[in-house]
Order: structure tokens, then sequence, then C-alpha cells
């Protein structure tokens, strides 16, 4: 299933989306051969880079990455408004990654970046430490605490797939008195929370899914989005980057007479005679 479900509650008092992307995600991983821990946490930051940027109007990229001190020193993926996503990891490949190693023994300490790119237009940057057990908990966490946007984030696995259910309490409405608002927006919680893995990874649908948990609640879901995998990656915008370093630069990277590179994003390699930097 790979599916972007956005919806409202409650006459547009809370908005919220479904995630999953089965195949996009395999596609991502097929890129990198990655062992199954990194894959992991690479999924985990993908899948929260198509929730959070689903809430957003922009022109360009959504990045979020992950930082760390310890076997895993960067995560990074990144989403345009087309669904198209992308991401890497740098890690130690020399350390044991358990299979199962949780979120919190790869990041010990860390930072979680948000970024905003869009054409024509400075960037946005947000910067959060890592405190949750899980990257769901940090990002509801910095939603709770720093934004003071009420947000809940579920997030479910079954070997290697993964579900995402983010909620978030819009500005409060002048029209419903402020104590009726928290008071649905508890209940909202609570029925999120009873969502089971059977549900999740069974034969319904998002929609149906939606439908069980919030029928009672003037749901009202939008048209279904498609994520991708995608790397705009290409010769001519890899030569263009070699040709702007020095000769000093580019020298201590010949063999043979030529470069080999290759796109952290997805693997290709381009290879350059000496006579095409000159």
């Amino acid at each position: 299933m790979d599916i972007i479900q956005s919806f409202m509650l409650d006459d547009g008092l809370f908005r919220g989306v479904f995630i999953a992307a089965d195949q996009t995600l395999r596609e991502l991983n097929e890129k990198h051969q990655y062992p199954q821990a990194v894959n992991k946490i690479l999924d985990d930051c993908a899948v929260m880079a198509f929730a959070l940027s689903s809430g957003l109007k922009y022109n360009g990229r959504f990045a979020l990455q992950l930082r760390g001190q310890e076997k895993i020193s960067s995560v990074y993926a990144d989403v345009t408004k087309e669904n198209r996503v992308r991401g890497y990891v740098v890690y130690d490949q020399t350390a044991s990654l358990e299979e199962t190693a949780s979120f919190r023994s790869l990041f010990p300490t860390g930072e979680l970046l948000f970024s905003v790119s869009q054409i024509g237009q400075e960037p946005y940057q947000g910067i959060v430490q890592l405190t949750g057990e899980t990257l769901a908990q940090t990002v509801q966490s910095y939603f709770d605490l720093s934004v003071q946007i009420p947000t809940l984030i579920i997030t479910d696995s079954d070997q290697d797939r993964i579900r995402c259910l983010l909620i978030q309490k819009m500005p409060d409405k002048n029209d419903v008195p402020h104590e009726i608002q928290n008071d649905l927006w508890e209940t909202v919680r609570i029925l999120a929370k009873s969502v089971q893995h059977e549900e999740l990874f069974g034969t319904l649908t998002p929609k149906e899914i939606l439908f069980r948990l919030f029928h009672e609640h003037q749901l009202v879901v939008f048209n279904e989005q498609k994520p991708f995998f995608s790397c705009d990656c290409h010769r001519d915008k890899m030569l263009r980057f070699l040709k702007k370093l020095t000769p000093i630069e580019r020298e201590g990277l010949y063999q043979n007479n030529q470069i080999t590179t290759a796109c952290q994003f997805c693997g290709q390699e381009f290879t350059f005679k000496k006579e095409e930097l000159e």
C-alpha cells in the first residue's frame, strides 16, 4: 500500500493524515543496501517527512534530518510537493548494528532538523533536541511544547512496512467554546490510540480505518495522493559540481585520469575524463 490520505474532523477543528509507503520505501532501500537497522531509521524519517509536509503549502523541498554522535551520524530525507522522496544515511560501517536496535540506542544524543526550501525564498529551518524514545515522540514533543500545536503521532511497523497516523488540533474557533474543543481533542486522541495493529496492516483501506475510528466526528477525507521514490541526479549536474572545484581539489580525486562519483541518494555512478573537467 502506498497512499497519503489527508482528512479533517469536527468541522475543521482537527486535521490529520494517514501514511503508508510500502513500495516507495522498498525502492528507497534498494538504492542503498544498508543494514536492516539503518533501513528502518531511514524509513521512519521518510514517512515522518511525508506526514509533516502534508500540512504545508510549499514549492520546493521539505527536509527532515537526524544528527547523531554515535553509530549513525546523519539520516536525511526530503520530499517535494509532488510527494517524491529521497534520502540517505551516514553511519559507521564498522559498527555492530543490531536489526532490532531501538531509536534511543542509535541516538542517545542528537538533534532533529526541519527545513523548507522554496523556490525564490529564503529557506526556513528549525532544530530540536532528540528527547523521545522514538522519532514520533520527539516530533510530537516539538509540536506540543515548542510551537504549541497539540499533536498526536501514532506509528506502527510490521517487518518492512510502516503506518503513520498524525492528527493536529487547529487554531481555536471563536464560535466553539474552548472547553468543548479541548474535550473533543481528548476524545479524538483516545479514539486514534485505539487503532489496532491488525487494522493497520490488514485488508482495510485507509478510508475504512478512519471511518471506524472517527465516523462520529464529521470525518471528511480528501483525495488520496501517492508517494514515490525519486532522485533528480544527472550527469550534467555532477559535472557542474566538479567544475566548481579548484584544479588542486580535483587533482586528489583522479584515478587513471578520470573521476568517478556516486549520487548519495540513489547510488548512480558517473565517470568523467580529465579533459572534460579542464
